[in-house]
């Protein structure tokens, strides 16, 4: 049965424990996972992170990132055909994701947000799934143009993914609240922008047509944030 995430959450000892037993029982926890204090030996006040994440999160994330480097390798490889690269492209998507499924059934549950190994593979299975489409569609086929929305963003992923982490909430209450208010409400009715209705979802798809016009100009002057 899969753990819950509080169950998750609360994997460390009570201070009524002491501060240095790391074998107190998973029941009893009540800050930072008894690994991660183990580990760092931080004696600092532990703030939750909001999206249940812990630290120690990135060992596993690696396997993600891995799965990333392999497929960009092989499509950026020479000496397979395009047809091949699809065919491989679909085979590894169909068996992280039955792996993921497997391991989810019998060692190890599917929970993103300890990010467990079969997180890994099955995230893994379905985001490769995705990219052998677009790479069937948009460089097999010829249906290049309709990419170009996601070529700009793709040209500078880092950047927009910092901006998203740092300032949504200035460019949503600065920009397009002060700004684009009016225009909202003339054409999509001022239910598009009430709290009890519409609001998340125009507020969020607005910021993002903000910085996708910000990252559509840095890619007319050629202007792109590579690390």
């Amino acid at each position: 049965m899969e753990p819950s995430s509080d169950a998750v959450a609360s994997d460390v000892p009570q201070a009524e424990a002491g501060a240095d037993d790391v074998t107190a029982e998973p029941a009893q926890a009540a800050g930072p996972p008894w690994y991660q204090q183990w580990f760092f030996s931080n004696t600092a006040a532990y703030e939750v992170n909001r999206g249940g994440y812990t630290t120690l999160n990135f060992i596993p994330s690696i396997g993600t990132t891995l799965l990333g480097i392999l497929c960009g390798q092989l499509l950026l490889s020479s000496e397979k055909r395009a047809l091949e690269k699809l065919g491989l492209l679909v085979a590894l998507a169909a068996g992280c994701f039955v792996l993921g499924v497997a391991a989810h059934m019998t060692v190890c549950p599917i929970v993103k947000r300890i990010w467990t190994p079969s997180w890994v593979l099955f995230s893994g299975g379905y985001v490769i799934a995705m990219l052998a489409v677009f790479y069937l569609l948009f460089d097999i086929l010829p249906l290049r143009l309709l990419a170009f929305p996601l070529v700009v963003v793709g040209t500078n992923s880092i950047l927009i993914y910092m901006l998203g982490q740092t300032v949504s909430g200035w460019v949503r209450e600065q920009v397009v609240r002060v700004h684009f208010t009016g225009v909202i409400e003339n054409v999509l009715g001022p239910k598009a922008l009430d709290p009890q209705w519409y609001a998340p979802v125009t507020l969020s798809t607005a910021t993002f047509l903000v910085y996708w016009l910000f990252l559509l100009w840095l890619y007319r002057q050629k202007i792109f944030l590579r690390i």
